[in-house]
């Protein structure tokens, strides 16, 4: 049977600081005079630590990969037809707004600006909160940003909302993190350039 035993670090107290005189003192202040209350493992052979990739390789290639998968090239193909969308928006726009040719070229700059400026920041909102939460942030965004510009009543508002299409845009590479970091390691390969 195998335990899993939490680190000193995340438990309430936090670590416990031992002074010179034997006593233990917690972060928070208090004094703990029994050192036997600080969690000590002396047989570590009858312990075996896991960690996510151990666990992903044991699990093989499931329904929870497949799942993650299918969702994540969604998202790729959803972006895809948001930058070829660009190309059948950009004649329609020139007529109706009489735009110069640096005008037209403009509305799909602001959408790679808006993707230059959000990427960093959101992966590293990924690295600390979670892919998960920046997929469902991005496609929130992508969806709303993409709807509000059918009604753009001028250029300036058609370059703003494309833009935050853009910021939405940078976050979709997360889909693709996210299925590296579950897919078993001798798949990996095949599923994520067939994905692409």
């Amino acid at each position: 049977m195998q335990y899993v035993v939490s680190s000193p670090r995340h438990r309430p107290g936090g670590i416990p600081k031992t002074s010179t005189d034997g006593s233990t003192h917690q972060p928070n202040g208090s004094i703990n005079h029994d050192p036997d209350d600080i969690l000590t493992v002396t047989d570590s052979d009858n312990i075996k630590t896991y960690t996510v990739e151990d666990a992903v390789e044991s699990l093989g290639l499931g329904w929870f990969q497949a799942k993650i998968f299918v969702i994540g090239k969604l998202i790729a193909a959803a972006d895809a037809m948001e930058m070829m969308m660009l190309a059948v928006l950009s004649p329609l726009v020139r007529c109706e707004w009489a735009l110069n040719d640096y005008q037209v070229a403009f509305i799909t700059t602001a959408v790679f600006i808006g993707m230059g400026l959000s990427a960093p920041p959101l992966g590293i909102v990924g690295d600390k909160y979670g892919r998960k939460v920046v997929l469902v942030m991005v496609t929130l965004c992508i969806g709303y940003f993409g709807l509000l510009t059918t009604f753009s009543p001028s250029f300036g508002w058609m370059l703003f909302l494309r833009g935050m299409v853009g910021v939405g845009m940078g976050g979709s590479p997360q889909g693709f993190s996210l299925n590296a970091e579950y897919i078993p390691s001798r798949y990996r390969a095949k599923l994520l350039i067939f994905g692409t």
